[in-house]
This record gives structure tokens, C-alpha cells and sequence, in this order.
């Protein structure tokens, strides 16, 4: 039953292109052209999908621009209609969805890692001497700044001007990685005495090294400011 509804939309679809065709001769007009040669690639894309509706919409553009006077707004919006569904799924998505869809995926890849480390290495208390725990701790932070960050402006990512749409879905996926890097490098800095703080007795140093992690991640403008801080320290140091 599909196979012969396939191969009538098919006959269908050519004797619609056989039609087109013999408009677009008479046809003077350029806006009147452009249209119909995008009704061709519609009714090429019908074909292969094989779909009743799609192929009753570009028939319908079609007998729109060859009515007197033409309607050229009902034209254009079938096609930008077939033109839409042509898309693949991820163009049809929203920035902000993009955006959220890479964030899943970052997830999903550090779960997984999770899952597959834990299950064979065993965590030591100390690397290089400082405690685990708080290396953690400031990857944690960074990583849940950098997802505040993203879900707190998500609406902002419409108004970005890109071309490349892909842009959107590995701001999501790599932001936290970014947060996470550089609430790591701060924490060093911090421990190294490259940049001097206070830490305090041990609560308060969880509490300190957990708020400056957690503005790594959320804030670019901050972790920039540190790292030229330090950059600085250290230039003044070496010479």
C-alpha cells in the first residue's frame, strides 16, 4: 500500500514539475520566477518523501501563482512552509534549545565518565600534596557556575548573530568544561600563593575556595580579571 501511494505521488509529482515548467516560460515576471523555482525544489524533496499533504500544498502554491492576478503571499508561505520542513530537526530548534541540548550532552558525557572511572580508580586523599576533596570541590563549583550562567541568560542566545548555528550547541557543551578549567586553574593560583587570600581556618577556606570556584564558572570577565592578575604577579616577579 505505501509502495503504490510512493510511486502515485511520484507521477503526481512529475506531471506537477512538467506544469511548472511550462508556467515559468510564460511567466515575466522575477518575483512570479523565483517562486516557482522554489516550488521546484519542493516538489523534487515531495517525491522522495512521498507525502500527500506536502504534495496538495505545493499544488496549491502552484495554482496560486498562476491565477490573475497572481497571490504570491499564499505562494510564498507554502514554500517558506516546505522550505521549513525540509530542515533537519536540529535547524528547526530555537538557539536557546541548541544551547540546552549541548548542556545535555555535556551531562551526559560526564556521567558517563563518572560511571566508567568510578567503577575502577580509586580517588587518593591528596595530588600533589593538596587535598582532593577541595580540588573537587572547586570543579564542582566552576562547573555548577557555568550551567547558573548558561540557564540564567539562555533567553539572551536569540539575539546573537551567527551564522553558524552550531556555535549554540557547543557554547552548551563546552561551557561548563571552560568553568570548570578555569575554577581549577584560580584554585591553584590561589594555593600556589600566586594570587594572596586569606583562607582562614578550614571552614571558611571550603566556604572561600567554593565562591570563587563557582564566579570561574559563572563569570568570564571574572576568571579573566584573575588570570591577568596573576599574570601580572608573576611578570613583576620574574624580572
Amino acid at each position: 500500500m505505501i509502495y503504490f501511494t510512493r510511486k502515485r505521488i511520484k507521477k503526481e509529482a512529475l506531471e506537477l514539475l512538467d506544469e511548472i515548467q511550462s508556467s515559468s516560460l510564460s511567466a515575466s515576471d522575477e518575483e512570479l520566477q523565483k517562486e516557482l523555482g522554489q516550488l521546484i525544489n519542493h516538489v523534487s524533496y515531495i517525491a522522495r518523501k512521498g507525502d500527500d499533504f506536502l504534495l496538495k500544498s505545493a499544488k496549491i502554491a502552484l495554482s496560486s501563482l498562476l491565477r490573475s492576478p497572481p497571490h504570491v503571499t499564499v505562494a510564498k508561505e507554502i514554500n517558506s512552509n516546505l522550505a521549513h520542513r525540509k530542515k533537519p530537526p536540529y535547524d528547526k530548534m530555537t538557539p536557546s534549545t541548541k544551547v540546552i541540548l549541548g548542556l545535555c550532552f555535556c551531562f551526559y558525557f560526564a556521567f558517563s565518565l563518572l560511571i566508567v572511572g568510578g567503577t575502577g580508580f580509586k580517588i587518593p586523599e591528596h595530588f600533589f600534596g593538596v587535598s582532593s576533596s577541595l580540588i573537587l570541590l572547586a570543579a564542582g563549583s566552576g562547573a555548577i557556575g557555568s550551567i547558573v550562567s548558561i540557564m540564567s541568560r539562555v533567553g539572551e542566545f536569540s539575539d546573537m548573530e551567527t551564522k553558524d548555528h552550531m556555535v549554540y550547541f557547543f557554547t552548551g557543551l563546552f561551557k561548563p568544561v571552560i568553568g570548570t578549567s578555569f575554577a581549577v586553574f584560580i584554585f591553584c593560583l590561589i594555593k600556589a600563593g600566586i594570587v594572596p587570600i586569606d583562607l582562614g581556618n578550614e571552614t571558611r577556606e571550603v566556604l572561600v575556595i567554593s565562591a570563587i570556584a563557582f564566579l570561574s564558572g559563572f563569570s568570564e570577565r571574572f576568571a579573566s580579571d584573575f588570570t591577568k592578575k596573576a599574570e601580572s604577579t608573576i611578570g613583576a616577579k620574574a624580572t
